[in-house]
Formats: structure tokens, C-alpha cells, sequence
């Protein structure tokens, strides 16, 4: 059963503990590591060993205003993914088997070379036979670009433009400073925050 909370998952393999989201008490949690959502507990998402420590993460802030979202949000801007040239899927190099090198011996030596079949990364693509999801962008052929951030208008600080578009999606939202490092927010159905990024110099205002 997908929620909201699946939204706000991480889709970086190399982090398991929060690709799927988590309970604790009262409540049910999801995060990709820059940004946290919770609602109230929902039964079919259950309490795991492996899931973040949120007891101390502060939500809601004391004595603060609160904004509605009601900024025009770009459109993200997304890079072709280079693993998979763009098809969104891969499969396992049938020369080196995914190992990206091939080994020779002769008489006198053994030899390593650089698999030419895949160019020494492993897998090939384009491939009908064997192909599964390209793990670098979730199958996509591209990933957003990381760099862009937005100026949150009623509170002066900057938000990557991908967390900020991920907020956009919640219904009634509504923004707070928090601290420097961190915005929280309000919708209908739940809270949580969401990290400040640095002002770069092509941020859009």
C-alpha cells in the first residue's frame, strides 16, 4: 500500500534505512535524508531496528509564524543518466559477468585487462535479455539536478529546489524557521522539516 510517505523516501541504494518508510510511537516516519515527514501512525508500516533516531530531532517550532506555501515552485531540471546512456535499464556485462576486468594466463604471467565488451564498468545497455532497473536513477534514464535552490520567500532562507518540489506536493502546506539549517512545515495529515541549503550564486529567486 503506497502513501504519502513513500514520496519522501531515499532512492540511493547504497542507504537502505530509509528507502521504505518507518514507525516509532505514536507516529510514522519517512526521510531521504534531507527532508522528514510524519503522520499519525499508520498500521501497516512497522517499527524497524535499522530506522534513524528521531526521538531528538525537533519538529515544531515554539512561538513562530507560520506561512502558507504559496511560492510558483519551478520545474526540476534533470541530467541523463550516464550509467544507463539514458534507457533507464541495465544488464549484467555477459563477457566479464559484471566484473569489469578479464583475467589471462599464460605460461609466465597472469593479466588483467579492462572488459572492452562494457568498457570496464560492468554492465551493458540497450540489452533486452537479463536487463533490470538501473540503480542510479531508480530507473528513470535521468536524475533531477542537485544543485538548484529556491529562495522560500516568507522565510528568507534557501531550499534545494528537489525537496521544495517534493513539498509543493502536500496539500495545505504551511512553512516555519526553525533554525538556520532546517524549515519546518505543517499539512494537512502531518509535519516534519526539511534542510536550508547554502545561497549559490545561480539560485533562483
Amino acid at each position: 500500500m503506497e502513501t504519502t510517505l513513500d514520496l519522501f523516501t531515499s532512492k540511493d541504494p547504497d542507504h537502505p534505512s530509509i528507502s521504505t518508510p518507518f514507525s516509532v510511537g505514536d507516529y510514522s516516519y519517512a526521510t531521504d535524508g534531507f527532508i522528514m515527514v510524519r503522520m499519525p501512525r499508520m498500521a501497516h508500516i512497522p517499527e524497524r531496528d535499522d530506522a534513524p533516531l528521531v526521538s531528538f530531532i525537533t519538529i515544531a517550532p515554539r512561538n513562530e509564524t507560520w506561512h502558507k506555501l504559496t511560492q510558483e515552485i519551478p520545474a526540476l531540471t534533470f541530467t541523463r543518466c550516464d550509467n544507463c546512456d539514458g534507457t533507464g535499464d541495465v544488464a549484467v556485462c555477459h563477457e566479464c559477468h559484471g566484473e569489469k576486468i578479464l583475467l589471462f594466463n599464460s605460461s609466465f604471467n597472469q593479466y588483467t585487462i579492462e572488459c572492452l565488451t562494457c568498457k570496464g564498468v560492468g554492465h551493458l545497455t540497450g540489452q533486452r535479455d537479463g536487463a533490470i532497473s538501473c540503480d542510479n536513477c531508480d530507473g528513470l534514464g535521468k536524475y533531477p539536478d542537485d544543485d538548484a535552490r529556491i529562495l522560500l520567500e516568507p522565510l528568507g532562507v534557501f531550499v534545494a529546489l528537489r525537496e521544495l518540489t517534493l513539498l509543493d506536493k502536500l496539500p495545505n502546506v504551511r512553512v516555519a524557521y526553525l533554525s538556520e539549517d532546517v524549515v519546518s512545515f505543517r499539512f494537512d495529515g502531518g509535519d516534519g522539516c526539511v534542510s536550508t541549503a547554502p545561497p549559490a550564486e545561480d539560485a533562483q529567486q
